[in-house]
């Protein structure tokens, strides 16, 4: 994953050759309570505590969500990426919603977990769509924006797109939820 900048960090500890390994609270993950763990460069950290993470909630709703998301529409595919010079589809989530003053984690399967589940046939605008292969946990999101249509970054060599589901994504399609907070 990511930090963006000015997102604060918890240093855990001092690495090798000026890497550092952290924390990052504005990015819930089942892989650390503390927030999605990872390196970082030193010489990237900034004093003291910096304030970051969700830009301020002006409206936490399905519409609000899907113009914060449409803005990364055309935007390369990048495994971990959560930038307008890349990004992926749990990342497109996951900023999205901070935009909007919404923290959910930052990873699909987290996502799924912390969603009200809705039956798939019922899912509406705003709501998310998750896919995994059978026995495994989801490994793709997309953010419903009509009865079988989503917005999300779909895999390496394509940027973020919003289309009718394939029938191959069909086939994938486990669940959909309702993210908590959003009108």
């Amino acid at each position: 994953s990511q930090v963006l900048e000015g997102e604060p960090v918890t240093v855990v500890h001092d690495g090798d050759e000026g890497w550092v390994r952290v924390r990052c609270p504005a990015q819930p993950s089942s892989r650390d309570g503390g927030g999605y763990p990872g390196w970082l460069r030193a010489a990237h950290l900034g004093p003291g505590d910096r304030p970051g993470g969700a830009a301020g909630s002006h409206r936490a709703d399905a519409e609000s969500l899907l113009a914060a998301a449409r803005t990364y529409a055309g935007t390369a595919y990048l495994w971990g990426g959560m930038t307008a010079y890349g990004i992926d589809c749990s990342g497109l989530v996951h900023v999205a919603l901070r935009q909007l003053g919404i923290r959910l984690p930052r990873d699909a399967h987290d996502q799924e977990a912390v969603c009200a589940t809705v039956p798939v046939d019922e899912a509406r605008p705003g709501d998310l769509y998750f896919f995994a292969h059978p026995g495994h946990a989801p490994h793709h999101v997309g953010i419903v924006t009509s009865p079988g249509a989503m917005l999300h970054a779909p895999q390496a060599g394509v940027a973020v797109v919003e289309e009718r589901l394939s029938d191959e994504r069909r086939a994938t399609l486990v669940a959909a939820g309702r993210i908590p907070g959003l009108r």
